[in-house]
């Protein structure tokens, strides 16, 4: 079993407080994230000072149905201040869709653009799927400043946690939806909020949690093979293995 992880602010600000700290329940569905010590630094007057938070899963949650070729469960949280996603991650989604995709309506979805179905086959054309690719990839390294993430969940853990957060998730159903968000009641996360809304919906935090989930389970399976959507992360995550 193993306990939550915490880790030193990167940039060696408050070096001595922590400002991540992972829960993990019983249940898959059960996993949470708790924001510890996250401050809001120079936010734009109209901007409301919170965290937002935007969480995707990957894998099966259940063990009896696991994909032998991925056998985990990870929930991947990509964690903005509102200037941050206001002026870097939603410009920059935007220019790489009508640049690459030609129309700012198309929803990035990992497991689309890795089997090439749809706009993502760029009609075969690989300088322009390798431009687009790469252009994505700069997109995550540059404009997502916090990555966060549990991959299977079998214990127990007590945490505490201060400062609004508003949480995102995708919604997959009233029965999954409802046990989500139990779980997050059950945390009792001091002005914490949360909603679901569909992946169709394109919001761009969305759109990055769900590029990194399962590069994230892949970074557990094999840890050799090389990991191009992680490039330039690694020390903006926290990743829990149990």
């Amino acid at each position: 079993m193993t306990g939550p992880v915490i880790r030193s602010d990167p940039h060696g600000r408050n070096a001595a407080r922590p400002y991540l700290l992972v829960f993990i329940p019983k249940k898959p569905w059960g996993i949470g994230i708790r924001i510890v010590g996250l401050r809001v630094c120079r936010p734009l007057e109209h901007l409301i000072s919170m965290l937002f938070v935007y969480v995707d899963e990957s894998g099966s949650p259940s063990s009896s149905r696991t994909d032998p070729n991925y056998p985990i469960f990870v929930m991947a949280a990509c964690v903005f201040e509102p200037e941050q996603y206001a002026t870097c991650l939603l410009p920059a989604v935007g220019t790489l869709k009508l640049r690459h995709l030609g129309s700012d309506s198309p929803v990035l979805h990992e497991s689309e653009i890795r089997k090439r179905l749809g706009i993502f086959n760029f009609k075969g054309d690989v300088q322009a799927r390798t431009a687009f690719i790469e252009g994505l990839s700069s997109v995550v390294q540059d404009c997502v400043p916090r990555v966060v993430a549990a991959v299977v969940c079998h214990s127990d853990s007590e945490c505490h946690a201060s400062g609004p957060s508003h949480w995102v998730f995708e919604r997959r159903g009233k029965r999954e939806d409802a046990a989500v968000s139990k779980a997050f009641d059950s945390l009792m996360l001091s002005d914490a909020t949360h909603e679901f809304v569909s992946k169709g919906r394109g919001l761009a935090g969305l759109e990055m949690a769900d590029m990194l989930a399962r590069p994230i389970g892949l970074s557990v399976l094999r840890p050799a093979q090389l990991n191009r959507a992680l490039h330039g992360l690694r020390e903006r995550m926290t990743v829990v293995v149990v």
